[in-house]
């Protein structure tokens, strides 16, 4: 099993270094190539690059369906090397939706389970070559094992019940095996620790109790081991220093009261250290530069007043800077050009306004370049293909 702990971007491949030295690609425990952007096994992962102009077309409806959806995050769950969505819907069925590599999908229930559903990371937590689905509920958690043929059976990750808001996998405590990391809202943000087989034995990140809702995991201190952090609603956000054991020394991301709804993680400074971008709701957008030790500087990524609940990075044109794309609720979703000092130049990603509550990044098409896919509340999720 391979340990992603660093990655640099190069013309065409990833530079992975793990324990034993450096290596131009990463590989799963099979032997099958792991990808680089959605659907990653284990964090850092390079975010998708693409040979497009920045730009996105004007978007088609992915299916007919109206859910009230809350979360989305894509990967290969067939085995055809064509991304698939799966997400995450509140009081419904959550939904799977197979790429046929055009830009078109085919939509089932993942189960006949309606939960509570606010969040959905994809990795394979069993080491059996398929993707599972971890599903973030507002109350006991569920891990979906993937046949590797786009179908799933479900059951409780474990016997906790909390308000689950978001999710995250890597290894957190280096043993070769996935670990979720829950982002709770009110409540103790949770740990569960992965054995390989598709079991988790469950513990606190720490003793706070935060409005967090969303958790993304990396390396942000440059020490080998994943780190966690939290978008908190009305707090202060979080960092969770992992001790590379499964546990977490937390502190303040900075001294900003923001409404946070989500956050992404990567170098869009083109230092070497791990940045941070959140998605604020009803306030600007931040981005915090990492020095590399755990620490970040945080500013405006530009004027604008948002109701941003989703944001993810990717380097939309393979120029080497990280760009951000934000879902916007009764706004138009947003995509902010990285200059690679830190900076952003932000414009429509169209002119409609959804109620859009995330987004995830990846070539559903083939073509080569970044599509992004927006999730909304009550009416169909859309393919923005980009251009």
């Amino acid at each position: 099993m391979v340990y992603l702990k660093s990655y640099a971007e190069g013309s065409d491949t990833l530079t992975v270094t793990d324990h034993a030295g450096v290596i131009t690609k990463a590989f799963d425990s099979l032997g099958v190539s792991l990808p680089t952007g959605p659907g990653c096994f284990f964090p850092p992962c390079a975010p998708p690059s693409g040979s497009g102009n920045k730009t996105f077309g004007s978007g088609s409806n992915v299916s007919v369906d109206a859910n009230t959806t809350s979360g989305v995050s894509l990967g290969d769950t067939d085995g055809d090397g064509n991304l698939d969505i799966v997400v995450s819907n509140h009081s419904q069925a959550n939904r799977i939706c197979l790429g046929a590599g055009d830009g078109s999908f085919t939509c089932a229930n993942v189960s006949a389970d309606g939960n509570q559903t606010r969040g959905v990371a994809l990795g394979d937590v069993d080491n059996d070559g398929n993707l599972d689905a971890v599903f973030a509920n507002s109350s006991q958690n569920v891990l979906c094992t993937g046949a590797g043929d786009g179908t799933f059976s479900c059951a409780n990750l474990s016997s906790d019940s909390y308000l689950s808001y978001g999710v995250a996998l890597g290894d957190v405590n280096a043993d070769g095996n996935i670990d979720a990391v829950f982002a709770n809202l009110g409540e103790v943000n949770r740990v569960c620790l992965g054995a390989g087989d598709g079991s988790f034995t469950c513990s606190n990140v720490s003793s706070d109790s935060n409005q967090s809702y969303r958790v993304a995991l990396r390396d942000v201190d440059n020490d080998g081991n994943i780190d966690a952090v939290f978008a908190n609603n009305g707090e202060v956000n979080r960092v969770c220093l992992g001790a590379g054991d499964g546990t977490f020394t937390c502190s303040n991301v900075s001294s900003d009261t923001n409404n946070s709804k989500a956050v992404a993680v990567g170098d869009v400074d083109g230092d070497g250290n791990m940045d941070l971008v959140f998605a604020n709701y009803s306030g600007r957008n931040r981005v915090c530069l990492g020095a590399g030790d755990g620490t970040f500087t945080c500013s405006d990524i530009s004027t604008d007043t948002n109701q941003s609940d989703g944001v993810q990075l990717a380097d939309l044109d393979g120029d080497g800077n990280i760009d951000a794309v934000f879902a916007n609720k009764s706004q138009a979703n947003r995509v902010c050009v990285g200059a690679g000092d830190g900076t952003f130049s932000c414009s429509n990603v169209t002119s409609t306004a959804n109620t859009t509550t995330d987004v995830s990044l990846g070539d559903v098409d083939g073509d080569g370049k970044v599509d992004a896919i927006f999730v909304n509340i009550g009416i169909e999720t859309i393919t923005n293909l980009g251009t």
